[in-house]
């Protein structure tokens, strides 16, 4: 018996690199869509560009070195612990309590160009259903993401469209797999470590 499972890619301080929305059945593509609405509290702006009138202004509003730093860190979403090599950056996402799933880890590979960090997010998830806790699943997720990273703090994310796979196992079977059409945008706060 295979059960209907839908991933979402959800981003940002209720969602930093993805997030797999385990629930069952046909109305999941909606309670995805509402979690995105209702997660997406901060609206994203385009940051003004930087002053380049004169070297006072432009070194109050770089960015601090960014050889170590973390990205959300609230209760709402996943930790990224990320490292730059260069211009190379490397994020381990990790989240203690993932939402409706029993594991959550994942890795965002990228380039680090000014205050704009382009790269790839993957995650792995892993749960059980709702209704039926002997019916055991794993998702699989990958697709785009940028950050942009601001002076005050924050970070306007986008990621997306995606692919997802869920493979189920247990008291039931079968994989499903499909890509989220639109990409999502959010807001998470972001520290520099050193």
């Amino acid at each position: 018996m295979m059960r209907e499972h839908r991933n979402l890619l959800v981003i940002g301080s209720v969602s930093a690199a993805t997030l797999a929305l385990a629930s069952c059945g046909a109305h999941s593509r909606d309670i995805t869509k509402q979690l995105a609405s209702e997660t997406a509290t901060t609206p994203v702006t385009s940051p003004a560009p930087p002053a380049t009138r004169s070297s006072e202004a432009t070194s109050a509003t770089a960015l601090p070195p960014m050889k170590h730093f973390r990205i959300g860190g609230d209760v709402y979403g996943p930790v990224q612990d990320c490292r730059a090599d260069g211009d190379s950056v490397t994020c381990t996402s990790s989240w203690d309590k993932p939402y409706q799933a029993d594991t959550y880890s994942g890795t965002v590979t990228g380039t680090l160009s000014g205050p704009v960090l382009t790269g790839t997010s993957t995650t792995h998830q892993t749960g059980r259903d709702a209704n039926d806790p002997s019916c055991l699943w794993q998702t699989e997720t990958s697709g785009p993401i940028t950050y942009h990273f601001r002076t005050d703090g924050t970070v306007a994310i986008r990621q997306g469209p995606g692919r997802w796979q869920t493979t189920h196992s247990g008291s039931c079977s079968g994989t499903d797999s499909g890509t989220d059409d639109s990409p999502a945008e959010a807001t998470a706060t972001w520290t520099a470590i050193e």
